[in-house]
């Protein structure tokens, strides 16, 4: 039997040693619906930037983001450090949002080729609240949604008397139920729409009270 050839692995080790572990940084890849797999139309990539060892503290933006196509694609360098770990983000404002926990992570200072970014799509929800004769006060509270500006995932009105609508995002494709609780003079009166919602596009829902 033959010697095993040592020195094979020492030159590997050698090798592995000597793998660049910072400095410039390719990405090429695509950013894609989660849902359908197809490209979404020029969205922005965020190189996500996590410093130490990753034990603790979260992924914040690396500089400002960078432009896919019209089919989804990009390709770009960047500065990576040695002590940093690093992910991508691929989302488009108001339409798509990146879906973190499917972001890719980088190998610093060398060619990351053919990554994927899942983003989750929204879809948009109009609430018509009509109050019917005889058009008495009530308080309405609808859940759940995306959060607002303001930090609520829901719609809560106190002392609602006019009919109102309000329009709110929240996830496409995803099927869950509409529940809305209504209390008018001590009553409650509660109930519920399984609702799905399509990509991109709004579906209404009537509330009666």
């Amino acid at each position: 039997m033959k010697p095993f050839p040592y020195y094979l692995i020492i030159a590997w080790l050698a090798l592995a040693g000597c793998e660049k572990r910072e400095g410039s940084t390719l990405v090429e890849g695509r950013v894609v619906d989660k849902h359908t797999g197809q490209g979404v139309a020029h969205a922005s990539v965020q190189v996500l930037a996590q410093r130490g060892s990753g034990l603790a503290g979260g992924y914040a933006p690396l500089g400002d983001p960078h432009p896919a196509d019209a089919q989804g694609r990009f390709a770009f360098r960047f500065e990576a450090e040695a002590h940093s770990n690093y992910k991508l983000a691929g989302y488009v404002p108001q339409r798509y949002e990146a879906s973190l926990q499917d972001s890719p992570g980088l190998r610093r200072g060398g060619r990351n080729k053919d990554l994927r970014l899942p983003a989750l799509p929204y879809a948009w929800v109009r609430v018509r609240l009509t109050n019917r004769p005889p058009r008495q006060a009530a308080d309405v509270f609808v859940a759940p949604f995306l959060q607002d500006a303001r930090g609520s995932n829901a719609i809560d009105l106190s002392r609602q008397v006019r009919d109102t609508t309000i329009l709110r995002m929240y996830y496409a494709h995803f099927e869950h139920m509409l529940s809305w609780q209504i209390i008018i003079n001590g009553q409650v009166v509660t109930n519920q729409r399984r609702v799905r919602y399509p990509a991109s596009d709004t579906t209404e829902v009537e509330i009666p009270f």
